[in-house]
């Protein structure tokens, strides 16, 4: 269970460096972003955007800045009912992106060009991290 419970801590961990940075890049510009996005999910995206997507990119941005803080509660406070709670609250976030890229992956691919084949990966990912965080989470709260 040590096992489990590390590499739930280290997804914490992660989640709150993944989500900084994308909250930063979000907030600080399309061109940063762009470039993020890029480099981590090999995706091309336009030069230009619709002006109500690009609107849009703030608002995420601050939604994932708030779960990096979340996540770095943590481990500020090691309290062990706020980790179980903010495990099962990752779970569901990487269920719903694990749902959502299963449910639109043809418009994943016509938006992106990424085949199937590539996202099946991220969908299997997802449901990995959940269930390692809710292992984790058992018990408590």
């Amino acid at each position: 269970m040590q096992l489990i419970n590390n590499f739930a801590d280290a997804i914490v961990l992660g989640s709150a460096i993944y989500h900084f940075i994308m909250g930063v890049a979000c907030v600080v510009g399309l061109s940063f972003i762009f470039r993020a996005i890029r480099f981590l999910y090999r995706i091309q995206m336009p030069e230009k955007l619709d002006p109500r997507l690009e609107y849009m990119i703030g608002p995420l941005g601050a939604f994932a800045l708030w779960t990096s803080g979340l996540c770095g509660l943590a481990f500020v406070f090691r309290d062990q009912m706020w980790t179980s709670y903010l495990k099962i609250f990752l779970a569901i976030l990487f269920l719903l992106r694990a749902f959502f890229r299963f449910r639109k992956r043809d418009l994943f691919f016509k938006a992106f060009d990424v085949p199937w084949s590539r996202s099946r990966w991220n969908v299997i990912l997802n449901i990995i991290l959940s269930a390692i965080l809710l292992a984790s989470a058992g018990g408590h709260p």
